[in-house]
């Protein structure tokens, strides 16, 4: 059963390799044009951004989940404002502002920087899939007791309690396979992974 999920991740990694190529063509392209029409443009670089968020989560599956991580000393609050700096950039092509807020204080630990970054950013994908223009995605980083707590809110519908226990798992979904509200589990897979490998959940 091992062998064959790792069969799988690696078949994905392969099709992500082959998606990333045209995918950044096309985004390239994008950037040339000066449209006019800033909720057309919004829209495209929304669904762009999602391309990209599933050809990551593919190649990156195999490598992050199960892994043993690979921490160093961080300065956790550097290391989400530099994250959620970048996403507010790529939000806003979107059409949707990210609002954050961060401990005044900085907060050390030995963690995975690509990890976490990898979770982060999963997080907010997850946020903004459902989210339409001129939303606003709100997240808010505290600590207590020692423990660090990242939460991500939006607007949208959230996820259906009977769908909530399998969440975590890949592959694991209890609708067909053609209904487009919902992925492979792959962005919570990688989201998880990256909580338990530092202690958390």
């Amino acid at each position: 059963e091992n062998d064959s999920a790792g069969d799988q991740l690696q078949a994905l990694a392969l099709a992500a390799g082959q998606l990333r190529i045209p995918v950044s063509e096309l985004s390239l392209e994008l950037n040339r044009l000066q449209a006019s029409d800033e909720a057309m443009m919004a829209m495209i670089n929304k669904t762009i951004h999602k391309l990209q968020r599933i050809i990551g989560n593919m190649s990156d599956a195999g490598r992050y989940v199960g892994r043993v991580p690979s921490k160093t000393t961080q300065v956790l609050c550097a290391l989400f404002q530099s994250v959620l700096e970048k996403a507010q950039v790529l939000l806003a092509q979107s059409g949707i502002q990210l609002h954050y807020t961060l401990p005044k204080e900085p907060v050390y630990s030995n963690a995975d920087s690509e990890m976490l970054t990898r979770a982060v950013y999963n997080m907010l994908s997850n946020a903004c899939k459902y989210a339409t223009t001129q939303t606003v995605v709100t997240v808010s980083v505290k600590t207590n007791n020692k423990k660090l707590y990242v939460t991500v809110q939006d607007n949208g519908n959230g996820i259906p309690r009977e769908l909530r226990s399998n969440i975590f798992h890949r592959y694991r979904r209890e609708h067909s396979i053609e209904d487009p509200r919902y992925g492979l589990g792959l962005g919570m897979s990688l989201i998880h992974a990256a909580a338990t490998a530092h202690g958390g959940t």
